[in-house]
């Protein structure tokens, strides 16, 4: 049986691939121009608004990578795009929402990686196959981040204290099932700690706990600390991949740290799986038009995110290949 340092490391290198967990997914905006897009065929759609659901709360890295598109996004569409949050169940309740909704292309779910692992760990009514990709938006490596002003200022000196005050460290995540909340277990396995592990509903509530010290600790992407960080009200003390960030050259890799507990996850909008090709290459269409403006980069980069493109079928690719590698590992 896996277990310790090498369990989640296991699973993300598998699951995510040897570019995320090396850093390369910085947040230097490039998005590869695809070769495989549809041409999008005669059709009425789109008709009236778009909805993209975010299945967890406002504020968080999920939600900020579909706020930040959609402007873009609908201008070449034509229609309205609009942002609902649905969180509940690590991503689980959306999702399921996301994937049940009518075939049309007017409903559209931001997913991540819980969408692949959210069916594998728990008993959803969706699985990872009732959906199909229109575009991969971006991928991040998390961090490992605390509140500044306590004892500790370093990973060695975070886990020390730890070791010294057991179950007194408190790790938030964005959800039960979500790679940063495998991340926090991997983490406590690892390091051989005694801790706590509290998902919450998203990274912007994880976020909003360690800012109000009920939280020791996050594990998250970049994007959702970045202001606090430069504000010096959060410290990063690693960065959960094999190499530093470019951004962040000061703070340690966990690698280099001696552990190997990699997290991150990719972001991008699905359908339903039955929704028509020529829908799904309208939307993938406007959205990767949206993506090569300057302008939406330049946001991109501010809020600390890669862009990291890939079209409809691409994506769709990998959120199957992303589950056949978690039920390998998992022994599902």
């Amino acid at each position: 049986m896996l277990k310790g340092k090498k369990l989640v490391s296991l699973i993300l290198s598998a699951a995510l691939g040897a570019s995320l967990l090396a850093g390369c997914a910085s947040s230097t905006p490039t998005a590869t121009t695809p070769s495989s897009t549809a041409a999008p065929t005669k059709t009425d759609y789109p008709k009236k608004s778009v909805t993209i659901l975010v299945p967890f709360a406002a504020g968080g890295s999920a939600d900020l990578t579909a706020r930040i598109l959609a402007p873009y996004a609908e201008k070449h569409l034509g229609q309205s795009i609009i942002i609902e949050n649905l969180a509940g169940g690590g991503g689980a309740v959306g999702q399921n929402k996301g994937a049940t909704a009518a075939p049309d292309g007017y409903f559209l779910t931001l997913a991540t990686t819980s969408i692949v692992i959210n069916p594998l760990l728990n008993e959803t009514p969706f699985k990872s196959d009732d959906f199909k990709g229109v575009v991969q938006i971006t991928e991040e490596n998390d961090f490992l981040v605390v509140q500044s002003g306590k004892e500790y200022k370093t990973f060695e000196e975070f886990i020390a204290y730890a070791k010294a005050n057991p179950n007194k460290i408190r790790f938030g995540s964005s959800g039960k099932g979500t790679t940063d909340d495998l991340g926090n277990s991997g983490m406590i396995k690892a390091t051989g700690i005694q801790a706590q592990n509290i998902p919450f509903d998203g990274s912007g509530l994880a976020t909003t706990a360690i800012l109000g010290g009920h939280i020791e600790a996050v594990i998250g992407g970049a994007s959702s600390f970045d202001q606090h960080i430069k504000e010096g009200k959060l410290i990063p003390l690693a960065v959960l991949t094999a190499e530093r960030n470019p951004n962040y050259p000061d703070v340690p890799s966990i690698k280099e740290l001696g552990f190997e507990v990699y997290s991150g996850t990719f972001r991008g909008l699905v359908v339903p799986a039955d929704t028509p090709d020529e829908i799904v290459a309208i939307l993938a269409e406007a959205c990767k038009k949206g993506m090569e403006e300057a302008e939406y980069k330049t946001q991109m980069t501010t809020a600390s995110l890669s862009i990291n493109y890939l079209d409809s079928k691409a994506f769709t690719d990998k959120i199957m290949s992303t589950s056949a590698a978690y039920k390998e590992v998992l022994g599902k």
